[in-house]
This record gives structure tokens, C-alpha cells and sequence, in this order.
């Protein structure tokens, strides 16, 4: 008596068996090359920033590094000795790297000259905004605000636009006639925040100095503000000039300022994270 057999040819499904089988054991190999691949990737990276005799490294990936005019790469940037001495950075014994009190680039200390060649950022157009700038010869930087020293470099941060809602700017003529004595700067602070910026003894101080000397040796001048400094509501702009020395030497200075309000009458602790402050601008001197 004749019957139906609806099953399937046994070789035609062993090759189809075989196929899956052949396919996943492919795609597994592949994984695991991608894996194996990606792990020796980041084992042999690590090696070789650990291994530089520069390593020059930024919270943000990618910022550009510049010593003075010249792009020398983006972060992590690493540099040989012989990249060094051609820039310019010293490599003698006793070297040390300084970040500069002011925000603007990293110092590195030649023991034998006495100089501090310095190193400086500019982050990606994407994140600009959120960073502080200075002006220079050479084009705009980014502000930086400390950051780690690692066994053979750093790891630069950089200085938040706006910290406790506090903006700072400052407007003055960038290049003034030699005869003068004083420079006028018109000084603004705006709170953008939500809540009062409030304390006590305000006080605006205004900094300058070239790109070659330390950061401590800069010159400065603190001026006194009304009481309403020392409470100002959300929204609220307050503006003031003030007059600093024109440099006698001439040269390309950076001058900029931070504000001062204390939690109060007799210590020295500021409020919020640490004062307000500017941007920086360049002052032509000739």
C-alpha cells in the first residue's frame, strides 16, 4: 500500500546543517580576531605612551597641541627626545613641567637657561564653547586649569566658561599710542546663573604679562568694588574701568582678569569654586 513520506532527503539536510554550522563557526572567528585584535591594539597603545619620552595628553581627545605657531599633532600627542630639541622644548636633566597658574599652556622649566618654552591647546570646534580662551601672536587658545603630571608627561584640564554662573570680560584698546601711561579696562561681570552670586570685600584683579616669562612674575593690580558687588542677582551685569600701567617694554602682553568675593570679612576663602574669570586679550605694545 503506497504512503506518503513528507520528510526531507537526509543528505540535502546534512548540507544544510553543515552550511549553518561552517557560517557560525566563521562569524565566532571573527569575533574573537575582532576581540584579539582590539585587545592587542589597546595593550601595544599603552606600551607605546608609556614608553615616550614625551607624552602630552588633554581631558579632551583630539585638542590640538601648538608650541607657539607650530601644530605639532593632537592629544594623546607623543614626542621623542629628538622631536623636543627640534622644537624647542628643553631636554636637559632637571627639566620640569609647570601648569601655568593662569591658564595659559604648559611650561616647561629649562634649568639651564632659566627659560619656560611652553606648550599650549585649542580644543575641537565642537567644544569650544565650553572652555575659556586666550588671545596670542599666534591665533586663539584654550584655557587650561591644572591637570595630572604623569611619569613622563601630563594630562591637561581645561577652565569651564562660567563657573558658578559668574562671566567675566574685559574691553580695553589692544594697541594704544606708545606716549600713554595707563591703560583704561572696562571690566563686566554678568550672573547667568539662578541664584545670587553673595559675599563679601569684592575686588577685581587685573593680570599682564608676555608669553616668555613664568606665570608667578606677571604683573598685576587688585582694585576695590562697591558693596553691590558683593551681591549680585541673577541676570544682573555690573560694569567698572579701570586703569593698569602700559607696560615701558615693548612686546605682545596678555592681560585678563578674575573677580574676587569672599565668604567673609577676614579669611581668604573665595566663594563658589574659586572666583571668576576672563578671557584673555592681547595688548600690542610698540
Amino acid at each position: 500500500m503506497p504512503t506518503l513520506d513528507y520528510a526531507q532527503p537526509h543528505s540535502k539536510l546534512s548540507r544544510r546543517t553543515a552550511k549553518v554550522i561552517v557560517a557560525a563557526v566563521l562569524l565566532l572567528a571573527l569575533i574573537l580576531a575582532g576581540w584579539r585584535a582590539s585587545t592587542w591594539y589597546q595593550q601595544w597603545q599603552s606600551a607605546r605612551l608609556a614608553n615616550a619620552y614625551r607624552l602630552i595628553d588633554t581631558e579632551i581627545p583630539g585638542t590640538e597641541v601648538y608650541f607657539r605657531d607650530k601644530l605639532l599633532g593632537k592629544t594623546p600627542l607623543i614626542l621623542s627626545k629628538a622631536d623636543c630639541a627640534a622644537i624647542g622644548l628643553p631636554v636637559a636633566a632637571g627639566t620640569s613641567i609647570d601648569f601655568d597658574g593662569w591658564g595659559e599652556g604648559v611650561a616647561f622649566h629649562d634649568p639651564t637657561t632659566n627659560s619656560d618654552p611652553r606648550l599650549m591647546f585649542k580644543v575641537p570646534a565642537g567644544d569650544a564653547s565650553l572652555f575659556l580662551t586666550y588671545e596670542t601672536p599666534w591665533g586663539s587658545r584654550t584655557k587650561s586649569a591644572g591637570g595630572w603630571y604623569l611619569p613622563n608627561g601630563f594630562r591637561s584640564k581645561f577652565m569651564a566658561r562660567g563657573q558658578d554662573g559668574i562671566a567675566v570680560s574685559i574691553d580695553f584698546n589692544p594697541k594704544p599710542d606708545p606716549a600713554e601711561r595707563l591703560l583704561k579696562v572696562k571690566v563686566s561681570v554678568t550672573n547667568s546663573g539662578a541664584i545670587a552670586y553673595r559675599g563679601f570685600r569684592p575686588e577685581v584683579e587685573l593680570l599682564w604679562g608676555t608669553f616668555y616669562v613664568q606665570w608667578q612674575r606677571r604683573s598685576g593690580k587688585t582694585f576695590k568694588l562697591p558693596a553691590d558687588w558683593a551681591d549680585i542677582a541673577p541676570g544682573q551685569t555690573l560694569q567698572t574701568t579701570v586703569e593698569i600701567p602700559l607696560p615701558a617694554s615693548a612686546g605682545d602682553y596678555s592681560v585678563f582678569a578674575t573677580l574676587h568675593v569672599f565668604q567673609n570679612e577676614k579669611d581668604d576663602y573665595l566663594v563658589g569654586v574659586g572666583g571668576g574669570y576672563s578671557d584673555s586679550k592681547l595688548l600690542h605694545v610698540r
